[in-house]
């Protein structure tokens, strides 16, 4: 007696998801892709480039919230350097002319001077 084999239609596998622990949802894994939306009633779902904040957040002293900042904040002991054009979703940043020090967000001294060259 023959089998008849069908063919089975291509099935294109879900996106894998964060395991999500407990009622700090503390997430292991790799996150999955921009296009999914998590919803979360302590979490804020960031992309795939960055990680999870809770919602209600504060910002510290000379900060401010954005909901898509940069991911090169200025900080005083680095020199500037490239940078992408990577956002940072629902991050506490330094507010404009401060830049990330040891004690938080702080106004920057007096630039080293070159060093000598003769």
């Amino acid at each position: 007696m023959a089998h008849i084999v069908k063919r089975l239609p291509s099935i294109h596998p879900l996106p894998r998801l964060p395991k999500v622990l407990g009622r700090r949802n503390l997430m292991i894994g790799p996150l999955p892709s921009s296009s999914a939306k998590l919803v979360s009633p302590h979490f804020n779902f960031m992309n795939n480039l960055s990680t999870w904040l809770p919602k209600n957040k504060k910002c510290g002293k000379n900060e401010k919230f954005y909901e898509c900042g940069t991911a090169c904040e200025p900080t005083c002991n680095v020199q500037p350097g490239p940078c992408t054009d990577q956002c940072v979703m629902s991050v506490c940043q330094c507010k404009s002319g401060y830049k990330r020090g040891p004690d938080g967000c702080q106004l920057p001294g007096p630039e080293p001077e070159p060093p000598y060259k003769n």
